[in-house]
């Protein structure tokens, strides 16, 4: 299985947004945001030519990026995952991956510091993370079968500014 981690486009700033009473799970992406996560999305389809999964986390601004990336990949669903909300045990999202097809390429949006802490579990086994996501920025594993707490490769990682400098770069140059 290749499992493809982004973590949610740049959103409203949390401080504001919860100081006016609105719950942390509603907040939105800006539309600043959304813009130049189409751009590094461009970039990413550079890099990967198909997704078979696209998993989100049901919180609006992980299931507004899971749109956008849906789009560009051509998926008809998004399966919103309680397993990718922060706090949760990554062995919750291993048992999530084990209902796919091990020969899958599964997309998996979500929320720093969990998507770093499912990193580390899964290419090392430890919940410790040894890098963290910027808003955008995304990592590429590959596993022999389903995953399995440090059995992963981490193949490449890129942040969402490496990703909009590719997708900048005319298709036609084929790179």
């Amino acid at each position: 299985m290749d499992i493809v981690i982004v973590r949610h486009a740049p959103a409203k700033d949390s401080l504001k947004w919860l100081s006016k009473g609105r719950e942390e799970g509603q907040r939105p992406l800006t539309k600043k945001g959304i813009a130049k996560m189409q751009v590094a999305i461009r970039g990413l389809r550079q890099l990967l030519g198909h997704v078979d999964v696209m998993m989100s986390s049901p919180w609006v601004r992980a299931m507004q990026t899971a749109e956008l990336l849906k789009d560009a990949y051509n998926l008809d669903t998004i399966a919103s995952v309680e397993a990718l909300l922060p706090y949760k045990h990554p062995e919750e999202l291993l048992k999530e991956l084990r209902l796919y097809d091990q020969e899958s390429t599964v997309m998996l949006v979500g929320h720093e510091t969990y998507l770093s802490e499912c990193l580390a579990y899964l290419t090392v086994g430890t919940h410790d993370p040894f890098m963290y996501f910027q808003k955008g920025g995304v990592a590429y594993l590959s596993c022999e079968g389903h995953p399995t707490a440090g059995a992963c490769d981490l193949k490449w990682l890129m942040t969402r500014k490496m990703l909009e400098q590719i997708g900048d770069i005319p298709s036609s140059l084929n790179i």
